[in-house]
């Protein structure tokens, strides 16, 4: 390579082959995130649905069709109310075709005109509906719930299956509510409202898509908008003056109610039963076995992505059987066959990994991946293949060795299954039996989850990366820092009646006077895939500050293994970094045959990290969650829409993410994460925060990447003067975690400065202009993978070094005992 002067590269937006997704602003709420009003919301969830707003012609008889017989049986029906409808015949709706009255005064007709379409609907037994009792009433009034902490959403209508006729008098929860609606007379206004109401019935509602109707007065035009983590699908406006109109939304109509629960966006795999809910997972033959939500780990609320859930499970039955009694129950692993399916896991036994450490706790589980993405998609979309096989994820085998002397990876609880009365216990039993349960057309009987909880992660990744996140933690079980994962699977589901439209267009009515994208609608299809851990995790807010400090060095320590396994995470945050209730001990010749931050090549005979060797005898904390991870040294699909932890964000991504540029995001800029992640934790788990802390609170939370970019800068500023530190009004818990924080902040200083130079170097010195042709060319990105490599490992070897350092300094031990 020549040597010339460095010169700065040029940015461009990222093409199909980057290894980054661009970056954009959403509605994304954590358990800890800032409360938003429906105001804030409306225009947060405008930007998010911005290019993922699709029309379409076909829509409403693709997601509601109505069968010929049924078509022939109500066709006079339909056409008599039509007739009557247009010769303003039919009783109480004629209010919807004058204009120029207040909204409110539209939504009685229009739930009367609603009402009256969905009465047309065949009423007899042969109906599969399961919504056939819909009925739609005027509500306008707040719901009984939110998901957001503040701000109270108020749908004008709502259709029920149970309790309409109630709605006037109390206040329903959004479980209750099969369809919202709002009457508005703009379009861009009408739709970001929706937005609100399609958002929370998402995240509250037990859906896979959720549906609002929406009325423009002034046009006197209906939509059906229906929102999924794909986008916002939309009808195109119907006019109710206009005869095909007026057809196909009385049409879409009867569609709706005598569709099954599944076709009206219901998911057959989890429901509310009272203060409960439940999941159904296929733990048991052959309708699975329904477990209780015990707590909510980690959440993130939005419409658009992967909507990542975490909960801790206990088997529902647990609260009523005893323990023991449901583990002699279940037989051992049972495998249905003959399932045409689009992925196949295999048993991998790891058999090194046994040779090695004979005696130590190894799950053997594995979920089945494609050799690539683009494998995966031309099998996913094979003509051959149903769309039903295509959602199903065949579940081989799971195994697990353990001996009763062995140290286990995880140790997980049972104290949350507590028993209860008889007579609750017996009513609650009969309510469980009575659900209606899913058929998995497979089963797989996991002896590992019995007498224990579970943890869930219930996500949407793209359909063509629905295996890399297992394969991730696949590749390091039994590693520190690192979740013991039990298993994975895609959930049957119907969301590719969207993803297959093939007639979408932009709608320019939700963007009004804002600009439209100038790109061709792309509809990115997404599975809903549930993983299954059986490493518990606590959060590390409020948590003592030696904790947090140790479960972060724990944290770095498994993203280093990922990062050596060729991994690198991307979103390090309080949700993702989390504690165990007790910690896991491990013998010195485990720790260096089975973690790759001793075995791997690069590492192997350097000695570099001899120093945590008698630190990683104990594990409190490890990486969880896959979703924004990739394989960092190779180029892939890239997806149009990607969020991160904003509170937690580098700098250096944060900044580009400002300036629309491509920034690539590297081992780097998780690191500095992880001195974010210990302010933070220490900030929000005070009870009593000072001015300054409420302050660097209400900063790191906003939603405007500016404000949160310029404290950033400010915080890193105040702490790096040792003054400053000694005389700010800190609280006891920062003060404890201010040192690592403050070295961690001033390494990532260090680092960042050192990686834009390689790069700024790296490009200047090649025949490219820009970092991404260097990527490109196959040859020359080996080398500057190895040298990014080579300048990553060094940071991690400092950041750990402080970390454990830290934690040497402290005389405090910590709160919680060592497992036995």
């Amino acid at each position: 390579m020549s040597t010339v002067p460095p010169q700065t590269p040029k940015s461009k937006p990222p093409s199909n082959s980057s290894p980054q997704t661009p970056q954009s602003r959403t509605s994304s709420q954590t358990i800890e995130s800032a409360p938003r009003s429906q105001d804030d919301l409306k225009n947060l969830l405008y930007t998010e649905l911005h290019g993922h707003v699709f029309e379409s012609k076909s829509l409403i008889q693709t997601v509601f069709p109505v069968p010929t017989q049924v078509e022939i049986q109500v066709g006079k029906a339909v056409d008599d109310f039509v007739s009557n409808f247009l010769s303003n015949k039919t009783d109480g709706i004629q209010e919807l075709t004058k204009k120029d009255k207040p909204e409110r005064s539209y939504y009685d007709p229009f739930c009367s005109l609603l009402n009256a379409a969905a009465s047309i609907a065949p009423q007899d037994s042969s109906s599969p509906g399961h919504i056939s009792k819909l009925k739609f009433t005027t509500y306008d009034k707040p719901v009984a719930d939110k998901s957001d902490g503040k701000g109270e959403l108020k749908p004008d209508f709502v259709g029920c299956v149970h309790g309409a006729s109630d709605a006037n008098q109390e206040r329903l929860y959004f479980h209750d509510i099969s369809v919202a609606g709002g009457v508005k007379g703009n379009w861009a206004e009408a739709l970001k409202q929706a937005s609100t109401y399609g958002r929370s019935m998402l995240e509250l509602g037990s859906r896979w898509y959720s549906l609002v109707i929406v009325y423009n007065h002034i046009q006197r035009k209906i939509r059906f908008c229906f929102f999924t983590r794909m986008g916002l699908f939309l009808t195109p406006a119907l006019h109710i003056l206009d005869k095909a109109d007026l057809k196909s939304f009385v049409k879409g109509m009867i569609g709706l109610v005598i569709c099954d629960e599944a076709r009206a966006g219901f998911s057959t795999f989890q429901r509310s039963l009272d203060e409960y809910v439940l999941y159904n997972l296929p733990t048991s033959l052959p309708r699975g076995e329904w477990w209780k939500v015990d707590k909510i780990l980690w959440r993130r609320v939005c419409i658009l992505g992967r909507a990542t859930h975490v909960y801790l499970l206990i088997l529902a039955l647990a609260l009523i059987m005893n323990m023991d009694t449901l583990t002699n129950e279940f037989k051992k692993v049972t495998v249905s066959s003959g399932i045409d399916v689009n992925y196949t896991t295999h048993m991998q036994t790891r058999s090194k990994a046994k040779e090695a450490t004979p005696n130590s706790h190894i799950l053997h589980t594995s979920i089945g991946h494609l050799n690539s993405p683009e494998e995966h998609l031309a099998h996913a979309t094979h003509p051959s293949q149903s769309r039903r096989s295509r959602r199903l994820v065949e579940l081989d085998k799971i195994s697990n060795t353990q001996t009763s002397s062995s140290p286990s990876t995880s140790q997980v609880s049972s104290d949350a299954a507590v028993q209860l009365p008889p007579s609750l216990a017996i009513e609650l039993r009969k309510s469980i039996e009575a659900l209606s349960s899913p058929d998995w057309t497979l089963a797989v009987t996991w002896t590992e989850a019995r007498g224990k909880p579970i943890v869930l992660k219930d996500s949407w990744p793209l359909r063509s990366r629905a295996s890399a996140e297992m394969k991730m933690f696949e590749a390091v079980q039994g590693q520190h820092g690192i979740p013991d994962i039990l298993g994975g699977f895609t959930v049957p589901h119907p969301t590719d009646i969207f993803s297959d439209l093939e007639d979408v267009q932009i709608c320019d009515d939700y963007y009004g006077k804002q600009k439209r994208p100038t790109c061709d609608p792309i509809v990115e299809p997404r599975v809903q895939n549930y993983l299954i851990a059986l490493t518990e995790g606590e959060s590390l807010v409020g948590a003592e500050p030696y904790d947090i400090g140790h479960a972060a060095v724990d944290g770095i320590i498994g993203h280093f293994n990922l990062f050596l396994n060729g991994h690198l995470h991307r979103d390090v945050s309080s949700g993702n970094v989390l504690r165990m209730p007790k910690v896991v001990q491990r013998s010195r010749d485990y720790i260096q045959k089975m973690n790759a931050c001793f075995s791997h090549p690069k590492v192997q005979n350097t000695g570099e990290f001899i120093f945590l060797l008698e630190y990683m005898s104990e594990c409190l904390g490890f990486i969880n969650d896959g979703d924004q991870a990739i394989e960092w040294r190779k180029d892939r699909e890239s997806g149009r829409h990607r969020s991160g932890t904003l509170p937690f964000m580098s700098q250096r991504i944060t900044r580009g993410w400002i300036l629309d540029e491509f920034i690539l995001h590297t081992a780097i800029d998780d690191l500095e994460s992880f001195a974010w992640l210990v302010l933070w934790c220490a900030l929000y788990g005070l009870e009593n925060p000072s001015n300054l802390e409420a302050l660097w609170i209400e900063r790191l939370t906003a939603d405007d990447l500016h404000q949160v970019l310029d404290r950033k800068t400010g915080i890193i500023t105040d702490l790096s003067k040792e003054s400053t530190r000694l005389t700010m009004p800190f609280s006891k818990p920062l003060v404890q975690l201010l040192p690592l924080a403050s070295d961690w902040l001033s390494l990532s200083q260090e680092a960042a400065e050192r990686l834009d130079m390689f790069l700024l170097t790296f490009v200047a010195n090649s025949q490219y202009e820009t970092l991404e042709d260097v990527i490109a060319d196959f040859v020359l990105a080996k080398e500057f993978y190895d040298q990014l490599e080579d300048l990553s490992i060094d940071f991690y070897t400092k950041y750990l070094w402080t970390g454990v350092k830290f934690l040497q300094s402290r005389k405090e031990e910590p709160t919680i005992k060592s497992a036995t």
